[in-house]
């Protein structure tokens, strides 16, 4: 029998696919080389950032907020334990389920559950737990251990959270602490991570840099699971440093009840140091609220309060200072030399100016008044005919001395400066002169 031969030559047809085989195979090989170096070299630090995040854990752990005391170490401002409720981003198994089981426990809708989800996870930083809600109640604890065996990433967390055992009491005073938001990390361009809680208000606001601390942050290395296994790192917090008022616990407590029905402010204060023993705003709020967080109905009936609660009326309320201002008119007389302590003027219960009567509190008048009479018995028609006789100017003069018109620098935001009205101040305001009618109330701490 006779061999037959084959060779490549023979047939081309073969050749033809072997050559399709050894080029297939070498872009094949080409890719799976570009393919690595891309994985290796390119996408390094991506793949690495994500096998750590499946492996290590950033748990914040909050600093407590410096103690605030009164005078006598009476504690008014200080900080608690709380739970929050935190999801776990790499650990979110069945997620459609789990936000089911968390509206219901919230009362709160899916919608509105995966709506906040999404806001807290776009501001919280990676490998940190997203804080969820915050503030939970005994319900609410006990229904989400309850059912952790289905909800896969959730986690209960402990934190420090500012409280105001007193809630109302010197609530203008102490202020509140509340959630920073993205304008203000922009603007204080300090290390805030998103989800921090500042001073917004009053002291709070002020000492924050000196009462805030600094948070600590412990690295953790956990499983599968998501069980801790061991701490790679821990920073314990700082807690922020304490504070002593000059304000008297007892006082600020008389006179936060003498307000309780009314509009206004009342101050207590050292004639001769300047320290506050008491200062209340009324009406007032409870800063606790603004920690815990609360429905935008609440929100809507403080500010739609036509008495103004979030108004601080001791250092923001512009008021005429009344007759406490007859002093000012007093001393400007005595030091011009216009009046002397045997001056006297007749008190009838009125005086005409041009063609209208400026009366005195005390319809039949006081008689003969010299300026101890008139402080003490605080006549007005005495103060009239000093004012005329000053003219406004002066008494300007004497009140910007004094301090009037001008901030006192108490340690709290927000301050405003009163008005000193003037000859020269009413015409660039109002483009009118000024006139002997509007001297005389001007004279007792009225008018402009």
């Amino acid at each position: 029998m006779k061999k037959i031969h084959i060779t490549l030559d023979s047939h081309p047809l073969l050749e033809k696919r072997l050559a399709l085989i050894i080029n297939a195979i070498a872009i094949i090989s080409i890719l799976l080389i570009v393919r690595f170096w891309f994985l290796q070299i390119i996408f390094h630090s991506y793949y690495l950032e994500l096998a750590e995040k499946n492996r290590i854990r950033n748990l914040k752990i909050p600093a407590p907020r410096g103690i605030i005391y009164d005078r006598t170490g009476h504690i008014i401002a200080s900080s608690s334990p709380t739970f929050q409720l935190e999801i776990i981003r790499e650990e979110l198994i069945n997620s459609d389920e789990v936000f089911n089981e968390i509206s219901k426990i919230f009362n709160k809708t899916k919608e509105a559950v995966l709506k906040d989800y999404s806001e807290k996870s776009r501001i919280t930083p990676k490998f940190y737990p997203v804080v969820l809600y915050e503030n939970l109640d005994r319900t609410q604890i006990v229904s989400i251990e309850a059912l952790k065996w289905k909800l896969k990433g959730v986690k209960i967390n402990y934190k420090s959270e500012r409280s105001y055992p007193y809630k109302n009491f010197a609530s203008h005073l102490l202020g509140y602490v509340s959630q920073i938001t993205d304008k203000e990390v922009e603007k204080l361009k300090k290390n805030y991570p998103m989800g921090s809680k500042i001073g917004k208000y009053g002291l709070e606001k002020q000492l924050e840099d000196y009462i805030r601390g600094f948070d600590g942050v412990e690295k953790v290395e956990v499983d599968a699971a998501g069980r801790k296994k061991k701490v790679l790192y821990k920073l314990d917090p700082v807690s922020g440093g304490s504070v002593k008022l000059t304000l008297d616990w007892k006082l600020q407590e008389s006179a936060e009840k003498a307000m309780a029905d009314k509009n206004g402010a009342v101050i207590a204060m050292s004639p001769k140091t300047g320290e506050i023993f008491a200062l209340v705003s009324h009406p007032n709020f409870d800063p606790n609220i603004f920690v815990r967080g609360f429905p935008s109905q609440e929100w809507s009936n403080i500010v739609k309060n036509p008495f103004h609660p979030l108004q601080n009326k001791a250092i923001q309320g512009i008021f005429p200072p009344g007759s406490t201002f007859k002093l000012i008119t007093a001393i400007a007389g005595l030091e011009e030399g216009i009046i002397n302590r045997n001056t006297h003027f007749y008190c009838n219960g009125k005086k005409r100016v041009g063609n209208r009567d400026f009366r005195c509190w005390k319809d039949h008048g006081h008689g003969q008044v010299d300026v101890h009479k008139a402080m003490v018995e605080s006549c007005d028609v005495f103060f009239y005919e000093v004012a005329l006789k000053l003219g406004a100017q002066k008494i300007a003069h004497y009140a910007k001395i004094l301090g009037l018109g001008e901030k006192t620098g108490i340690n709290l935001p927000g301050e405003l400066e009163g008005i000193v009205p003037s000859p020269e101040w009413k015409q660039k305001k109002y483009k009118k002169p000024w006139y002997n009618g509007d001297t005389i109330p001007f004279a007792i701490g009225q008018g402009y």
